[in-house]
């Protein structure tokens, strides 16, 4: 609660000041993973081979291997959907940026550029660094658990690039919730603005200096509220809230990623485009980043091993294995659509232009 409340009040300054607070935030996940990268090529004493990073195959899922290629692997390229994710924050921030309809543009560009490649390069160092299989998967005391990354570092660095990597770490993660602040109240703002939302006449006001305030404080409740069942554990030590959270988090961005993408490709040449555009590139990369995210509902909404699915004997409902994604999923957009039947779909009309009015008045605190 007091991590929340610091980014709210970060999310009150002007926006010269979540400039700096941005920028900061880029510059540490830049220089922060080159020196994880460092670490752990030159901490640990020794390093797996090539051979063994490229071609050997670990499976702890509990499924045979017979569905190692169509099932496990899957499942575990969603790593790469939980990290990479936010890029669509410049978008959100666009209205306080100079001149937006590029620079936002490049930014989604370079994030999505950036993190692939980088993350790529750091998935590679963790994996070289895992000499120690067993440990790894959970055996030699392992208390962090089989696959877990903690593990890699633990078992493989001295105390001091394991503490290292660990502050990188934590202060990567409080960026990364401002900044999830900072967009979300934004887009609730703006949706406000529109009359999209419930209450929009209270979150569409901002302060003397044109900060979302009510906006930054509801989407900080409402975080509040959704993670206050991650705060119940179990025998096994597994945050089953927070895992549901985030594979529904992550999906719903996905399907939001994916439905301009879609409108875009749709249009083809009819597209107004923008200062800074992939050009005629789009014409492969929006059908193949739809088929991706279609690729990746499906197997978001998957138990993670046999132990998840009901009749199963292992099967327990707090056990970790079960994915509650679908279940949250049915939740959000079945509340949208009931909203939408019973009363948004008499007086939305969609977006409101505000180019030509006046500009909104700002309210004191």
């Amino acid at each position: 609660m007091l991590i929340l409340l610091v980014h709210v009040v970060i999310n009150l300054f002007p926006a010269h000041i979540l400039a700096w607070w941005n920028n900061s935030s880029a510059y540490w996940h830049l220089f922060g993973p080159l020196i994880v990268i460092a670490i752990l090529v030159f901490g640990p004493s020794s390093h797996q081979s090539v051979s063994f990073v490229f071609t050997h195959t670990v499976n702890n899922s509990g499924f045979g291997h017979g569905k190692l290629w169509f099932y496990v692997l899957p499942l575990g390229f969603l790593l790469t959907q939980y990290t990479i994710t936010g890029y669509d924050a410049s978008a959100h921030l666009a209205e306080e940026t100079g001149v937006a309809a590029k620079k936002a543009a490049q930014g989604i560009w370079k994030s999505v550029a950036f993190c692939w490649a980088l993350g790529y390069v750091m998935l590679l160092a963790f994996t070289f660094a895992a000499k120690n299989v067993t440990y790894m998967n959970g055996g030699d005391g392992n208390p962090y658990g089989a696959g877990s990354a903690i593990a890699v570092f633990a078992s493989s660095l001295g105390l001091l690039g394991f503490k290292v990597i660990m502050i990188i770490s934590v202060v990567g993660q409080f960026f990364c919730g401002g900044s999830a602040l900072t967009a979300g109240s934004r887009v609730m703002f703006a949706f406000s603005r529109d009359r999209a939302v419930p209450g929009h006449r209270l979150w569409s006001k901002v302060s003397s200096s044109h900060a979302p305030v009510n906006a930054s404080i509801a989407v900080a409740a409402l975080g509040l509220i959704f993670t206050l069942p991650a705060l119940y554990g179990n025998a096994a030590h597994i945050p089953v809230a927070f895992l549901a959270l985030s594979a529904a988090t992550t999906l719903s961005l996905y399907i939001a990623y994916a439905i301009p993408i879609f409108l875009r490709w749709r249009l083809g040449d009819r597209f107004e485009s923008g200062p800074w555009t992939l050009g005629r590139h789009y014409r492969w990369m929006a059908p193949l980043a739809v088929l991706e995210v279609l690729v990746v509902c499906v197997y978001f909404v998957l138990p993670f091993s046999p132990a998840g699915i009901p009749g199963d004997a292992a099967f327990a409902w707090n056990n970790g294995a079960v994915n509650y994604a679908p279940v949250m999923m049915l939740v959000l957009i079945g509340g949208a659509a009931l909203w939408w039947v019973l009363s948004a779909h008499r007086w939305f009309t969609g977006p409101r232009r505000t180019i030509d009015e006046a500009p909104v008045q700002a309210t004191g605190d």
